[in-house]
């Protein structure tokens, strides 16, 4: 629930004077008036008000139009609008559960002399402030209520179905476009006020309109964002879910020694590019985090660097350090302790293990070929044994050549041959010693590892005339002196 607020009974347009507003009160909801103050308010500030000399207000303070804003003919007249209500748009507070935007509301209403009429225009917000809002191809109920959305969430106009400007033949298409639009807000609204947890989302087109009450900090937070298709509209899409596996495997990697620190910062970095693919824009303390993140070496002091500047970051991007950075940074500090050290051990030796879990599974449709080939010569005397990252068939008869071969995780060797015997054509190194490197060939090919081996055989029976030949990429790491997968 937001603080001091019962979401339930609240009356949207509860605008009595608040205090001088100021960028983050310190509570949301505090000052709200009670419903009945609320209900007379609302009948008092929306009931029609003549507004004269409506064409001598200035522009908002928030900006000047340009030449292609003035042309906005749904625009009928700007209000002064102070910066603070800019500052409380890009906070993303801008909405009617925040005293201080009430209070924009109200000093708005009073300088434009009352919420508007049907003829002079509906007190609504725009990008350059507070204006009046009169669409002449929509009804005046939906442009009151259009001008009543950009209040409620501090979406600019522009951003809203109000802006619609197609010629007088599209008139009933704009007007059905504005029904529908509202139709989702009402029941969006709705909905938000009976469970706030469960949060407010309309969706109109590519455009998704967003409130949501963060427990932190008691606030209703209300965005507009522009949705889009092909890649950037999946990083959109999947951004929540992406956000915390690459968080997690940040925190997990900053445990493990030697590449995974650098893990961790590549995990950081591209967590922080996928928020700024989806919203379009990037936030100067998450690009400072980053960085900080790169900070190369160890030790307690460039540790308390990373994390004090990864921390200074959210301080500007949040204007406070929330508990998930606290323990992010806590635990980022942990791992370069003994303790840490020996977590990151256990967690690399749990790695290298889903690593070769990963690999055999990969490899399986060989394995099973030759287990299934190996299964053969074991009631013609032939022994199985398990070493080498291999099941092994030792003593097989039916063997086309003399030696080892290996399919999967398996190898057969013939009659003269064994694991810890030496190969003739390699001294010094055993067949064990060779046939394990093919294993660990097909734990990374795969399904591929029979075609490649097939490949690589036929390009040295073409260049060399043999099988073995150099030109067998298959078998240039296996038999030279040290072996090794390639």
């Amino acid at each position: 629930m937001i603080q001091g607020t019962n979401l339930n009974k609240f009356t949207f347009w509860g605008l009595a004077p608040q205090t001088q507003a100021t960028t983050k009160p310190a509570t949301v909801g505090t000052t709200t008036p009670s419903s009945t103050n609320s209900i007379t308010q609302y009948q008092a500030l929306t009931r029609p008000v003549p507004v004269t000399q409506h064409n001598q207000i200035p522009a908002g303070l928030l900006g000047a139009p340009n030449a292609k804003e003035a042309e906005k003919v749904y625009i009928k007249a700007y209000v002064p609008t102070p910066p603070i209500a800019g500052e409380l748009r890009q906070a993303g507070v801008a909405n009617i559960f925040t005293p201080a935007w009430r209070e924009q509301i109200e000093a708005a209403r009073k300088l434009n002399g009352g919420m508007g009429n049907a003829t002079d225009g509906y007190l609504a917000f725009s990008k350059n402030g507070f204006m009046r809002l009169k669409n002449d191809h929509l009804t005046d109920e939906q442009n009151r209520k259009l001008a009543e959305f950009t209040l409620l969430t501090g979406t600019p106009v522009e951003n809203t179905p109000a802006r619609a400007l197609n010629e007088m033949d599209r008139k009933a298409t704009m007007q059905e476009w504005a029904s529908e639009f509202l139709g989702k807000h009402e029941a969006a609204m709705t909905g938000f006020m009976t469970d706030p947890a469960a949060g407010y989302k309309i969706k109109d087109g590519r455009n998704l309109y967003t409130m949501q009450l963060d427990q932190a900090s008691g606030y209703v937070v209300s965005q507009h964002q522009k949705l889009h298709g092909g890649f950037r509209g999946f990083i959109q899409k999947h951004l929540p879910t992406i956000s915390k596996v690459l968080g997690g495997i940040s925190t997990i990697a900053s445990f493990i020694p030697g590449a995974g620190t650098l893990v961790a910062a590549g995990a950081k970095a591209l967590q922080v590019g996928a928020t700024a693919i989806a919203t379009g824009k990037a936030k100067l303390g998450d690009l400072l985090s980053t960085a900080a993140s790169f900070i190369p070496g160890g030790g307690i002091i460039k540790n308390l660097a990373r994390e004090g500047i990864s921390l200074l970051g959210s301080v500007i991007d949040n204007g406070k350090v929330a508990l998930g950075d606290l323990i992010s940074s806590g635990l980022n500090l942990l791992a370069d302790t003994k303790f840490g050290k020996a977590i990151g051990g256990t967690l690399g030796k749990g790695l290298d293990f889903v690593k070769d879990l990963a690999g055999k599974v990969w490899n399986l449709p060989n394995t099973v070929i030759g287990t299934l080939w190996g299964m053969l010569g074991v009631p013609f005397g032939a022994n199985v044994t398990f070493d080498n990252n291999a099941i092994q068939f030792e003593n097989h008869p039916f063997m086309f050549d003399e030696g080892a071969i290996t399919l999967g995780n398996t190898t057969i060797y013939d009659t003269n041959a064994w694991p810890s015997k030496t190969i003739e054509a390699q001294p010094g190194v055993t067949y064990a010693q060779h046939e394990i490197q093919h294993t660990f060939q097909g734990e990374l090919f795969g399904p591929l590892y029979l075609p490649a081996n097939i490949l690589g055989g036929l390009l040295a029976n073409l260049n060399q005339g043999f099988w073995h030949g150099d030109s067998n990429f298959m078998e240039t790491g296996p038999k030279s002196s040290s072996p090794k997968p390639f």
